[in-house]
């Protein structure tokens, strides 16, 4: 028998805010983490999900900041922005995949059978969009790396209606540092969802939603 499912599951999240000097005020749309020119969009934003993922953000931003500090125009260091968000089911099976489910998925984090269903969607996008050729290339590749090669699917995966994903964790290669992959969470922009956005060590500073 099919378990409960959660009224609510919380993933932390953590934005990198490119910011100059120390500013009052910042808006955490305006810094979803940018991976990819055909990466979310509009009613999407992307932060950075899991410890390992979050360490590496740290390194990745303070070595930003050491070459940009100083410089007389644009951003000169990131903020860490920590926020929680509401997501609900942790969608892990297939048998979840249906109307009327409102959840998240895990890309590391879900049954072989979603894995496989999932990754097959993928690859009928594809061979849609690029040919049989990329699909039969990408047929052995992990759902994971397929979503580093194609990350502009997550918008379209996000946009199903069975069931209604409120977030997809995912690895993508961020601009900041294109040789390096994180895991991000990237998740529908309802503003209800975010709880207590805080820039970390600075909470004077305010963050609009």
């Amino acid at each position: 028998m099919a378990s409960k499912p959660k009224p609510n599951e919380f993933i932390k999240l953590t934005f990198l805010a490119m910011v100059r000097d120390f500013p009052e005020r910042i808006t955490l749309k305006e810094h979803s983490l940018d991976f990819s020119d055909a990466g979310p969009t509009g009613s999407l934003i992307s932060g950075v999900y899991g410890a390992h993922s979050k360490h590496a953000a740290l390194v990745l931003a303070a070595n930003w900041t050491k070459e940009h500090v100083g410089r007389r125009i644009g951003p000169t260091q990131i903020l860490h922005v920590d926020a929680v968000y509401r997501a609900e089911l942790l969608i892990d099976r297939s048998d979840q995949m249906r109307a009327g489910v409102t959840g998240w998925l895990h890309f590391d984090r879900m049954s072989a059978d979603l894995r496989d269903n999932v990754k097959n969607l993928w690859l009928s996008w594809i061979e849609a969009g690029h040919g049989k050729v990329n699909a039969a290339r990408l047929a052995d590749s992990s759902l994971g790396d397929i979503a580093l090669e194609y990350p502009g699917y997550i918008s379209k995966m996000m946009g199903l209606r069975a069931p209604r994903l409120t977030a997809i964790v995912h690895p993508v290669r961020p601009k900041l540092e294109p040789g390096s992959v994180l895991w991000v969470a990237s998740v529908r922009y309802e503003k209800d969802r975010f709880i207590g956005p805080l820039v970390r060590f600075l909470p004077q500073i305010h963050v609009d939603l």
